[in-house]
């Protein structure tokens, strides 16, 4: 089955038939279109077939049992110093994204937790991260598959589990299918309704017997409740020792909109932002908006637009290292989550940690998390007018931004690397039915502390408002001092402190000086002989 971006897909059919013949048909077929039974004509035979909902099924699942191969992995001992095997399938490896990025997380975080570790892929190992594990780039499907020795196998995409049933060597292996978002949600035509609709190829790939780990409840709730699968889940995590706050109370002269994600894909949202900025435009001419896009892959935002129409300018970059992704955030005055779908909204989190406003599309992916008027202002998908207000609010309301941005502080504090690895191993361990060594994950968990929300805006709070140290020297000075001490005393400026030298007073300075002194703690004294 291979998807296409109008609303179809393509299911190649290949058989043989009562003659002996091989055909291979590839057939067109619209998402929402019924499967109870899909007619062909084989143009070998010039003869009409037919294969139904159920073949597909029985066929895609290669007759695996993954009740049946659990069972039997967890009756199994491992022999002394054996280490347990996992297997990571994934396509187009090299191309930095959300869903990559934790992948190879979970990938890192079991080679050093000493667990035998193998990745599979169509493509060449990611430069943006230092692989700890083997690495094996076999481009074709059938020989990627069937080259699979390890006993637990994780497949990053449902559309993969087809092949792997098919050709990899199931027998006393475990095969999770890792779910980072709802995947028949990223296929659709060209409106926010047919994304949602029932795509009944998905409901049979969804079917298919294999575990799952869901990275946030929303995923969770989904298979549950359509198909009553449980699943493992660990919600993700942002490096909140990267991602930390450094916030601006008010808007400058430029206002810098800030969106996250590949701004040809119709799912991100970009061209509903470009809309809403260009009503806000209209409407306020006297304001000098940009839009900041990042993606993970280099992609012209706007083609064929006159971009002298817009009434906005804006500026594109891809590929970006956290570091890059942090000072994106600083810069921006507020954060759109414009995607109509996510699986888990980890740009929104991070945006959160570092201090910026947030408008976010209801998408799914932070149900539970996000707070509409508390720590973001929350908009319907595809609907630039209603962005388009909430981004002329956020601007113009300081007492909302503050809000805003204390809060989603505190909410981005709860989704923490520390908080995603302490969910990793109690998954992990239940899944390879092991025990961690216990030093070790202690010690992985201490490099990702990074103190409670009170400790790191007490940091941020210095770098902002840094201790200020004044020098008064002061010589026969009594009649004036008093002018200068309570000048500082009376500035709306805490964090300072006076250093008042008496350099050999023979008036009333020395007097005066200590009395003040008791008066406030911020005066140092210093008496020259």
């Amino acid at each position: 089955m291979s998807p296409l971006l109008d609303g179809n897909y393509i299911l190649d059919i290949k058989g043989l038939s009562k003659n002996g013949e091989t055909y291979n048909i590839k057939k067109q077929l619209s998402y929402s279109e019924d499967l109870t039974e899909i007619k062909f004509f084989d143009p070998k035979t010039h003869k009409r077939g037919s294969i139904s909902t159920n073949a597909i099924f029985n066929l895609w699942s290669g007759g695996y049992d993954f009740v049946n191969e659990s069972v039997k992995s967890y009756q199994k001992q491992l022999k002394n110093n054996e280490k347990i095997g996992v297997a990571f399938t994934v396509r187009n490896s090299s191309t930095l994204g959300g869903g990559t990025q934790i992948l190879f997380r979970y990938i890192n975080w079991l080679s050093s937790l000493g667990v035998d570790v193998a990745v599979y892929s169509d493509d060449v190992a990611p430069v943006w991260i230092d692989v700890k594990a083997r690495f094996h780039h076999i481009r074709d499907d059938v020989e990627r598959y069937s080259s699979i020795a390890e006993p637990v196998v994780i497949v990053y995409s449902v559309l993969e589990l087809p092949v792997l049933l098919g050709h990899c060597n199931t027998k006393e292996k475990r095969i999770y299918h890792f779910s980072q978002a709802v995947e028949d949600f990223h296929h659709y035509g060209a409106t926010f309704e047919s994304m949602m609709a029932p795509k009944p190829i998905f409901e049979i790939l969804h079917s298919l017997p294999v575990g799952r780990l869901a990275v946030s409840t929303h995923i969770r709730d989904y298979f549950y409740k359509q198909y009553g699968q449980r699943t493992h889940t660990i919600v993700n995590g942002v490096d909140l020792n990267n991602y930390k706050p450094r916030w601006k109370r008010c808007v400058n002269d430029r206002i810098n909109v800030l969106i996250v994600g590949n701004p040809k894909w119709l799912l991100k949202g970009a061209s509903d932002v470009k809309e809403a900025m260009m009503l806000l435009a209209k409407n306020h001419s006297e304001w000098k908006l940009h839009l900041t896009i990042i993606s993970g892959l280099k992609a012209a935002p706007y083609d064929h637009v006159d971009t002298s129409t817009l009434g906005f300018t804006y500026s594109f970059y891809w590929d970006l290292t956290q570091q890059q992704m942090r000072e994106s955030y600083y810069d921006a005055d507020v954060f759109i989550g414009s995607a109509w779908y996510e699986g888990f909204g980890l740009p929104t989190i991070e945006a959160m940690a570092c201090g910026v406003p947030v408008i976010q599309v209801d998408n799914q992916g932070l149900d539970g998390i996000v707070n509409d008027t508390q720590n973001c202002l929350l908009v319907p998908p595809q609907n630039p007018e209603r962005m388009a207000e909430a981004l002329e609010v956020l601007i113009q309301d300081n007492k909302l931004r503050d809000r805003l941005i204390e809060n989603g502080l505190e909410t981005a504090s709860g989704f923490s690397l520390e908080n995603q690895f302490e969910m990793f191993v109690k998954e992990f361990q239940s899944i390879l039915n092991c025990r961690f060594d216990g030093e070790l994950v202690k010690s992985m968990k201490q490099d990702m502390k990074c103190g409670t929300l009170k400790d790191r805006l007490r940091k941020i709070d210095s770098r902002l408002h840094p201790l200020i140290s004044v020098l008064v020297p002061a010589y026969n000075q009594g009649k004036y001092l008093p002018l200068a001490l309570d000048s500082l005393i009376a500035q709306t400026y805490g964090n300072w402190e006076a250093i008042v030298v008496n350099d050999g007073s023979t008036d009333e300075t020395p007097m005066v000086m200590e009395r003040y002194a008791a008066r406030d703690p911020r005066i140092r004294l210093f008496h020259k002989n």
